[in-house]
């Protein structure tokens, strides 16, 4: 209701009187006792079109300050989605009509926490934001839609969750608040538009604090509440985040401006999380320092890149940033832990990386925000992009070194060819871990142990038949983790595996028919590509 007085003064009315019993986090069952108990547990504001009043008031007189017109209800916002939380609703409704008969009941239907919320009431949800967003809907299906004591609802979850599809997932100031500006706004002409019913494509008035970022998006805003206002249980589609990585004429004519051929880069897929930082020196979460800053009263003004290897962003890699931003480079030598040497200062140079930045850190990210101090939209993400070199895989070639191999173990080396491994760069699978064969690595572990391994693709048994032969050479092991079925845990873990030479047979098998291979230094060191090199498999010709 902050921003409600302004939009309807821009629309003609002269008579204004809005109320708000407010406690914060107040469910209806505490409002149903409050009722009861006659508590004086409330602020009570009102305005009447220049501002607000407060004073200290039970529910009672709040209902009984003037002949309202509407009178809304709401659910503590981690309940929400909890039909089974409303139980004294209605006790509330039959309450309220006994002073005021003649006014409207309107429901408001609250909004879907910020991804990474750490509200605790985000596990009612298991942390999703759409799961929480459908659960609120269904709610409303089920207590308000079918409640004939309900004159109608505002559905300011729908507009917040419509904008944010084309604004982002900042619209909050701490993961569940609205944004005192832009977030809050977006509510007000929700209810302006759903309890006038009027046309609000004429509404220009904006708070004076916030009229930069609201006027901005103005339009998408009437976008998103008009869209709510016409399917109030259903939301528009999200901006889709890999437009953000199609190569452009302007990034043809940037990598042209640079004696380069834009035909051999391709633009990085960045991975990128908004409303939220990295602090290499900084730990926000049990003394994990590369995990992101979600939560903090200025992460609305960021977006945080994925976290990069020296195989996932290369040496000779181009990085630019465009005018009116900046970004800072977050390094760590090893993920999770503090990073050794002095913060980085935020930069608005392009540079192109290079390989001492390799010889500082083994992980590195980066950190993009508006020159201007703004919160940061969508739009945004098109600001910094990363062109990568474009590479043809090789296929694997059997060399003299494999022949002379396979010979020496009594193989004919004309009956056997190398298996492509794909190795990632400080990636390993866990088989009896939450991920199963998901590969675990930079882009989504914090694990201090990364920099010890290369992990493998998944191999099938079909591409790994039985006779394979699986070589290692003296001073590296390697962990087979193997799968009957691809996201599902196995039995039992496989054993490191320090053994020369092993053939694949029906035992080695077993009952699996997937693959993938943890590769490591017997002593634990820290791996590079060229450790890959010496971890061979041989795979029996097709006849």
């Amino acid at each position: 209701m902050q921003h409600l007085a302004i939009i309807l003064k821009d629309a003609g009315y002269t008579e204004i009187l809005l109320g708000n019993l407010y406690i914060g986090g107040c469910s209806l069952d505490t409002h149903w006792s409050n009722i009861n108990s006659g508590a004086v547990s409330y602020d009570f504001y009102v305005n009447t079109g220049d501002g607000w009043t407060s004073s200290k008031s039970d529910i009672q007189t709040g209902i009984d300050y003037a002949d309202w017109d509407v009178i809304t209800i709401q659910q503590v916002s981690q309940d929400s989605g909890r039909p089974t939380t409303f139980g004294n609703l209605q006790n509330i409704i039959d309450h309220v009509k006994k002073s005021q008969s003649d006014a409207k009941i309107y429901w408001h239907m609250t909004w879907a926490y910020q991804s990474g919320s750490s509200h605790s009431g985000f596990a009612n949800y298991s942390k999703n934001q759409m799961t929480m967003y459908n659960a609120i809907t269904g709610a409303v299906k089920e207590k308000v839609l079918t409640n004939a004591s309900i004159d109608g609802f505002i559905p300011s979850g729908t507009a917040v969750q419509n904008f944010r599809g084309v604004y982002g997932d900042t619209l909050t100031r701490d993961g569940y608040h609205l944004s005192y500006g832009i977030g809050r706004y977006t509510a007000a002409l929700m209810w302006y538009k759903q309890i006038t019913g009027e046309d609000i494509s004429g509404i220009t008035a904006v708070p004076a604090d916030y009229a930069t970022e609201i006027t901005r998006y103005l339009d998408e805003i009437k976008k998103a509440v008009h869209d709510a206002y016409a399917k109030p249980l259903e939301t528009t589609g999200d901006f889709d985040q890999k437009d953000l990585y199609v190569m452009t004429d302007a990034d043809r004519e940037y990598l042209i401006s640079l004696g380069l051929d834009p035909t051999k880069y391709e633009v990085l897929d960045l991975g990128i999380v908004y409303g939220a930082f990295y602090h290499s020196t900084s730990s926000p979460i049990n003394s994990n320092y590369s995990e992101l800053h979600r939560s903090e009263s200025n992460s609305s003004q960021f977006i945080a890149t994925s976290r990069f290897t020296s195989q996932s962003l290369p040496v000779g890699a181009i990085v630019k940033i465009a005018d009116g931003y900046r970004y800072r480079l977050e390094g760590w030598q090893t993920m999770g832990s503090v990073n050794t040497l002095a913060r980085l200062n935020n930069s608005t140079e392009n540079f192109t990386v290079s390989a001492d930045l390799y010889e500082k850190y083994n992980f590195i990210a980066f950190n993009i925000s508006r020159v201007d101090g703004m919160n940061v939209s969508l739009k945004d993400g098109y600001a910094f992009r990363i062109y990568v070199p474009v590479t043809e895989p090789e296929a694997p070639v059997m060399t003299q070194d494999d022949i002379d191999y396979l010979t020496a173990n009594g193989l004919n080396p004309d009956n056997y060819e190398k298996l492509d491994l794909d190795f990632t760069l400080f990636a390993y699978y866990n088989a009896t871990s939450a991920t199963t064969s998901n590969l675990i690595c930079a882009g989504n572990s914090t694990s201090n142990n990364l920099f010890n391994y290369l992990g493998s693709r998944i191999i099938s048994k079909t591409e790994m038949p039985v006779g394979s032969v699986i070589r290692v050479d003296s001073g590296y092991q390697y962990r087979p983790e193997r799968f009957e079925e691809l996201g599902e845990k196995p039995s039992k873990r496989g054993k490191n595996t320090k053994t020369e030479f092993v053939v694949a047979d029906e035992e080695w098998w077993a009952d699996y028919n997937y693959v993938g291979f943890n590769l490591a230094y017997k002593d634990t060191a820290i791996v590079s590509e060229e450790v890959g090199t010496h971890f061979v498999i041989y795979v029996p010709k097709a006849n």
